[in-house]
């Protein structure tokens, strides 16, 4: 059956030196993040012998994984997917999620998976596999800016005069534009709204409700420019010290 990588201890190591070994031998990964998170000691989990596992949640880079030492065969699987897991792996799995749910709004555990640098919406990705909910992009970002825990890569001669993240080439070729803004009026003796402009649209006012304002079209080779951030471990290490937890 599917199992969660382990092994037993050798005499001349410690649990997470352990766990730090196994994790490689069974799948070749070495973890940039591991920690212990309980203690599972069911009498009757293991029916082979009597087994007490001490479970690490390690974070890792996600790349190709391959089965070693007695592991017969290792693969990634979703989350949402998850196949039948032998003994009490699928308890111990559950646990580990908890785990991370917690300890993620005080450590940055999302950090250790990002690498030197990293876009704000693979972060929030992350974030949101790991607790189980989505966050507003916009919100995410202010949340994570104003604390100051994020430092952009970007040069201040990188951007243009507005502040906006394009490239001043692509502005000179291709210079930012609005598309014009529509005001509806509803009427409450008429089932129709009529747009502030040429035409009239007529629509059950139920419909109205359901609209949603198309984003404005980008010219012809238009395109946004990715800006990078680095972890500030000195300001979450102040943080930390003064006990602060990183809530969304």
């Amino acid at each position: 059956m599917w199992a969660l990588p382990g092994g037993f201890l050798k005499m001349n190591e410690t649990a997470k030196e352990g766990a730090f070994r196994e994790l490689h031998e069974e799948t070749g990964f070495v973890a940039s993040y591991l920690e212990e998170f309980g203690t599972f000691s069911g009498v009757h989990r293991d029916p082979r012998e009597r087994t007490i596992t001490i479970a690490f949640v390690a974070l890792v880079m996600k790349q190709e994984v391959r089965g070693g030492d007695d592991a017969q065969e290792a693969r990634w699987f979703p989350v949402s997917d998850l196949p039948a897991l032998a003994f009490d792996h699928l308890d111990i799995y559950k646990a580990a999620r908890e785990y991370l749910r917690r300890a993620i709004c005080f450590e940055p555990i999302g950090f250790e998976l990002m690498g030197e640098e990293f876009t704000i919406p693979s972060l929030q990705h992350l974030y949101e596999t790991i607790l189980e909910r989505k966050f507003d992009r916009g919100n995410f970002q202010k949340k994570l800016l104003s604390l100051g825990l994020l430092e952009s890569t970007e040069k201040p001669s990188d951007r243009d005069e507005s502040g906006d993240l394009y490239s001043k080439d692509e502005i000179k070729i291709n210079p930012p534009f609005s598309a014009p803004s529509f005001n509806a009026y509803i009427s409450a003796k008429e089932d129709s709204f009529s747009p502030r402009g040429k035409g009239l649209v007529r629509k059950p006012i139920e419909a109205l409700f359901e609209e949603k304002e198309e984003p404005a079209p980008k010219p012809k080779g238009w395109s946004r420019k990715v800006i990078k951030y680095r972890f500030n471990r000195a300001v979450y290490d102040m943080l930390k010290k003064k006990g602060n937890k990183i809530e969304f």
